[in-house]
């Protein structure tokens, strides 16, 4: 059975009791430690661009207005 964690943190936060946790979750077992970045999630990229980030919060706002919708022929469709 192998048993997996990912643990999401701030570097500041990373100190002995993390450590700690680790070993007591994997008692006497290899373990592999990778550390990166994370990736931005699809919401996050969307957001990062200026340009993008102002149309998606325009269509947002469409949709909620009910503004500036298409309406399409389900039956054309099918």
């Amino acid at each position: 059975m192998t048993t997996s964690a990912t643990f999401r943190l701030s570097s500041d936060e990373l100190d002995a009791s993390f450590l700690d946790k680790v070993k007591s979750l994997f008692a006497h077992r290899e373990v592999e430690i990778i550390v990166r970045e994370p990736e931005l999630d699809e919401t996050e990229y969307l957001l990062s661009n200026s340009q993008t980030r102002e149309r998606l919060l325009e269509s947002v706002a469409n949709i909620r207005e009910g503004k500036n919708l298409i309406e399409l022929d389900r039956r054309a469709f099918q």
